[in-house]
């Protein structure tokens, strides 16, 4: 059996409780009691209580509940509040009294912001179950459940006025509008607009509505509808960033509501505002020190933990997988390697008869659609068409072969379905395009089948695609048995070592950047052996050995280190060359497939395909004792890393139901276990309980400032100056994270570079988050990141001045990891 690493052992770090004081808070909603002098908060997704003036926060439901929009019953007996749990919203109940809570909906659907009515016997919510969002009212006694509104889009924050009048948002066609309810599931428009509005309330007497209207990442403000003859529609504020979320009348004059951080009091025909002070207190959990991870450069052999795409042929017994980038074949106890090269070959599936491999290969460029004979080991290709092909599926009678290719670099991309007879190759017919995210490509009878959405984010559920394919059965591919990954485990053949070294040579170069200071040194040495640097020293000091390689008026600096991406299969062998054509020496896959991700660290690490060193952060973590002993490769967090501000902004569109398809599942998932879940407002910043977590978390953050530019540039301008410097004044934890393919693979990483510089980052600070930053980040600060002697050589050569010109980082002549030099001409990628 595979035992639990050791490196995977070192990764676990004791933590410890830190205690963190919040007086702001990010996307605040509340509601209010006068008669009770009460306030309910929803802060750091727990519920809080404090009195109408301000003070000390009392927690009613904990941090991290995922609570949000309360609103107190009539009685002020209760809080009704939507929950965030188990990936959906629900509506639930807490007693104030005893603070019990309870679920008052618990469907497979999203439940949210709900009201009281006027006498507190039900409640009414906006609930997507039809697909949309429509209202929904309960009753509380009997639990019975009406729909109230079936119309265009989506209805969302209903809200009572004292005689019961009802009114809500509609969202439709790319504009909002204030409607009210008039019975026979319809509504009548108030207001129209072209910017979102959202969470009207009712001013007491009715008459009077407070709305939430805003432009994504450039405006939020409150404005007031006025219900008359003549309808009066004016701003009340400007020049604030307004949370989305109703206000609470203390009276029909005066109003509490959530902007700036801050909670505020502030009179209907106020041009000012009085600030309400909220003092809470949450322990955030601190991991500590990354722990340091173990030697990577440890001598092999090393057996192989990258059997990825496993699939069985009953009738035959075969088994077929690829490892280290090649095809495997594994028949009763033999194990053959059918493929041995510099290409990429992934995602086997037999035909019926087990006579051939259908698979995805680079071998003639893109990626695309081959096969092979396992008796013979003929090579045939299939496809040859634009886009990069994944997930090849035969159908049951070993005819047809249908696939998904991607436009761009990822299986994440839009992408198209594909389908082809085997015995009449490159004549393919395209089923379907403007697939995102496809995944779960299968056969169904004569159709396929699979999980995709559209450019907006929806349809995100099974679709159906007739084919000429005729009656066809089912093609199984069946899961592989425990005894079967058992024997793999332990087969002499499928063991792997580390890249080989030349001889012992010398860099000579005329500047050296080492990571540790703010200037070059001139005019040195570096002596490397092995895979690591052993002197450092001034020209001439040290004997040379046969081989120098003069680097003349060149510049060296450590190798770049990208903490937080996300890889795919699907850009092929050359995505290995483009990280390292970029300087980029080590790279952290943030991945829901870790033996994906394992497979390809381990053909980097061993060369058969060139790449960078390869850090595996699984978001699901492998079982225990999955992954052999003894390998070098890190499959692990070190220290926590949080993604960015990208991923705070998907996470924040999940919740809301409305994520990208380009987002998901790239960004959307969730930040990394045990860290704050971070949010964004309209405007894109952040605030004091994102700032203070993250900075007592001990975490480093990861820039994703590209990333959240490429998929929210509004937001990304509205928070320019504000969540991240904070963070990065603050704590100083910075490191590097493209979070590509949001943005391009490795020259993504050179646009943060340029990000950072823009925000007055001095060029030698910028190159230590991108160097020594990210390999503390990692627990990798002994081994990478600096260039000391008994560091590992990885090094970048550099046609330039990047102290002066960070851009100089780009003109790259030669990559060196673990003592590998390479040209940077050979690293051109072929597609």
């Amino acid at each position: 059996m595979r035992r639990l690493p050791l490196f995977l052992l070192l990764v676990v770090s004791a933590a410890r409780a830190e205690v963190v004081d919040i007086t702001e808070g990010t996307n605040l909603s509340l509601a209010a009691d006068p008669a009770n002098d009460l306030i309910v908060l929803d802060l750091l997704g727990g519920l809080w209580r404090l009195p109408i003036a301000g003070g000390g926060a009392i927690p009613l439901l904990p941090a991290g509940s995922g609570a949000a929009q309360p609103r107190i019953d009539p009685t002020g007996e209760s809080v009704v509040f939507q929950r965030w749990q188990d990936g959906q919203w629900d509506v639930w109940r807490l007693t104030l009294a005893t603070g019990a809570i309870e679920p008052l909906t618990r469907t497979a659907f999203d439940e949210r912001e709900p009201d009281y009515s006027p006498d507190g016997s039900r409640i009414v919510f906006a609930g997507n179950q039809f697909g949309s969002y429509s209202l929904f009212s309960l009753a509380l006694e009997s639990g019975e459940l009406d729909r109230l509104t079936d119309e265009p889009g989506d209805a969302r924050f209903p809200t009572f006025d004292a005689a019961g009048t009802l009114a809500y948002t509609s969202i439709a066609g790319g504009r909002s509008a204030i409607r009210r309810y008039t019975g026979a599931q319809r509504g009548e428009t108030l207001v129209e607009s072209q910017r979102r509005l959202d969470a009207p309330s009712w001013r007491p007497g009715g008459g009077v509505l407070l709305v939430n209207e805003r432009v994504e990442g450039e405006s939020s403000s409150l404005a007031l509808f006025i219900d008359a003859d003549e309808p009066i529609w004016r701003r009340l504020t400007s020049a604030e960033d307004v949370f989305v979320g109703r206000v609470a009348w203390l009276s029909p004059e005066e109003y509490v509501y959530a902007a700036d951080g801050a909670l505020w009091r502030r009179g209907i025909a106020s041009q000012t505002r009085n600030r309400i002070f909220v003092f809470a207190a949450v322990d955030v959990e601190n991991t500590g020190a990354a722990p340091e991870v173990g030697p990577l450069d440890a001598a092999g052999p090393h057996p192989v933990g990258g059997i990825n795409g496993l699939v069985t042929h009953e009738p035959t017994g075969r088994a077929a997988f690829t490892a280290l980038g090649d095809l495997w074949l594994a028949e009763g106890q033999e194990i053959r390697r059918l493929t041995d090269d510099a290409f990429l070959d992934t995602e086997p599936r037999f035909t019926p008869d087990g006579e051939w491999l259908v698979f995805a290969s680079d071998r003639g460029g893109d990626m695309e659609i081959w096969r092979y004979r396992l008796d013979s080991g003929q090579l045939l290709q299939v496809s040859e068409e634009s886009g990069r092909a994944f997930e090849p599926r035969v159908s049951g009678d070993g005819r047809y072969v249908a696939w998904l290719a991607a436009d761009g670099d990822s299986r994440w991309d839009s992408s198209s379905l594909r389908l082809v007879e085997l015995e009449r190759p490159f004549e393919s017919t395209t089923l379907a395009g403007g697939l995102y995210s496809a995944t779960g490509l299968a056969w169904q009878g004569r159709d396929l089948r699979l999980s995709a959405s559209d450019a907006a984010g929806t349809e995100a559920y099974p679709h159906v695609y007739e084919t000429p394919a005729g009656e066809a059965r089912a093609a199984a591919s069946p899961e592989p048995d425990a005894a079967l990954l058992e024997m793999l485990d332990g087969a002499e053949e499928l063991q792997w070592d580390v890249a080989p070294v030349e001889a012992r040579y010398v860099i000579q170069a005329a500047r050296l950047f080492d990571g540790i200071g703010s200037d070059y040194r001139y005019h040195v040495d570096i002596h490397i052996e092995g895979q690591r640097i052993t002197d450092i020293v001034r020209r001439g000091r040290l004997p040379l050995p046969e081989r120098v390689i003069d680097a003349g008026e060149l510049t060296v600096v450590p190798g770049l280190i990208d903490v937080h991406s996300h890889l795919s299969n699907v850009a092929g062998a050359d995505l290995g060359k483009r990280w390292l054509r970029s300087g980029i020496t080590t790279v952290r896959d943030v991945t829901p497939d870790w033996r994906e991700a394992l497979e390809r660290a381990e053909a980097w690490a061993s060369g058969q395909l060139p790449g960078p060193r390869l850090v595996v952060a699984p978001v699901t973590p492998p079982p225990a004792g999955s992954l052999p002993a003894g390998s070098p490769i890190i499959a692990g967090d070190g220290r926590p890393v949080f993604g960015g501000f990208a991923h705070a902004l998907a996470d924040q569109w999940a919740r809301e139901g409305r994520v990208p398809a380009r987002l998901s599942p790239v960004l959307v998932g969730g930040d990394t276990p045990g860290l704050p879940r971070v949010a964004l407002s309209t405007l894109g910043r952040s605030y004091g309980d994102v700032i203070g977590q993250i900075q007592a978390s001990g975490a480093y953050f990861a820039t994703g400032l590209g990333a959240l530019d490429a998929v929210a540039p509004a937001r990304s301008r509205g928070g320019r100056n504000d969540g991240f410097d904070r963070i990065m004044q603050d704590t100083g934890r910075i490191a590097i994270g493209s979070d590509a393919p949001a943005v391009a693979y490795g020259l993504g990483f050179h646009d943060e570079l340029a990000r950072l510089a823009g925000r007055g980052v001095p060029p030698a600070q910028v190159l230590r988050y991108a160097t020594a930053g990210g390999a503390i980040a990692l627990g990798l600060s002994l081994q990478l990141g600096t260039l000391e002697p008994g560091r590992l050589a990885d090094l970048i050569v550099i046609d330039g001045d990047p102290l002066r010109n960070l851009g100089d980082l780009k003109r790259i002549e030669a990559v060196v990891t673990g003592g590998v030099w390479r040209d940077a001409d050979a690293l051109v990628a072929t597609q």
